[in-house]
């Protein structure tokens, strides 16, 4: 399992390039993740993007993998390389109010993508609805079946 807790790149604002590899966010926000923007200041309401950088050795990438988000109460999208790989709740693409997700943990499947490497992780988070945006607990990324069950042994607690 590898931890996504830890420093990420940050900018409010809404745009789809800054999913891409090949975007140049070196002036973008140094954030630690979990984070929760209006603990630093920003309002809760609001669009933004969180990026990191995650290095796959080759032990990681024996499974299908998934990422685990913990404490996000906004609604938000996941993507990996640049490709989309899941959502939470919905985003009105106009603007418009979003629909936050249910629960509180969101599993993204990513299948075969963890691949031996370095790979550009991208969140898009939008919020509207909730007092704060932004990560509220953490994310982690590892082999689907030890992620599922790792929470469901800590919800039975």
């Amino acid at each position: 399992m590898i931890s996504l807790t830890g420093s990420w790149k940050f900018a409010t604002g809404d745009d789809l390039r800054w999913s891409k590899s090949d975007y140049d966010d070196t002036k973008w926000e140094s954030v630690h993740v979990p984070d929760i923007w209006i603990s630093r200041g920003l309002p809760g309401s609001g669009r933004g993007w969180y990026r990191t950088w995650v290095i796959v050795n080759s032990a990681d990438s024996s499974e299908e993998a998934s990422i685990v988000i913990r404490g996000m109460t906004n609604a938000g999208e996941v993507f990996w390389d640049g490709s989309f790989v899941g959502r939470r709740g919905s985003i009105a693409q106009d603007g418009g109010t979003e629909t936050p997700g249910k629960g509180r943990y969101t599993y993204i499947h990513l299948g075969k993508m963890m691949t031996p490497g370095r790979h550009l992780l991208a969140l898009r988070v939008v919020n509207s609805q909730s007092s704060s945006g932004g990560i509220g607990e953490g994310l982690d990324l590892g082999f689907s079946n030890i992620l599922l069950m790792r929470d469901q042994r800590s919800r039975a607690v």
